[in-house]
């Protein structure tokens, strides 16, 4: 039996664009990795606040 996932969580900002890694200075959401995922897999990356906000938005969607 397969398993399926929705949503990809990571706090690493870096794993969005891996350019971003040589950055010190304020560095800036890619979107490099994020769009190989979900064209790729369908997955969608996101960080655990933006997560848990899905899935909150889930799960009162599924109580009515």
């Amino acid at each position: 039996m397969a398993g399926q996932a929705a949503l990809f969580v990571t706090r690493d900002r870096d794993f969005f664009d891996p350019k971003d890694k040589a950055q010190r200075a304020k560095k800036t959401r890619g979107t490099a990795v994020s769009k190989l995922l979900q064209a790729e897999l369908g997955l969608t990356a996101l960080f655990p606040t933006e997560a848990h906000a899905r899935l909150r938005a889930l799960s009162t969607d599924d109580a009515s």
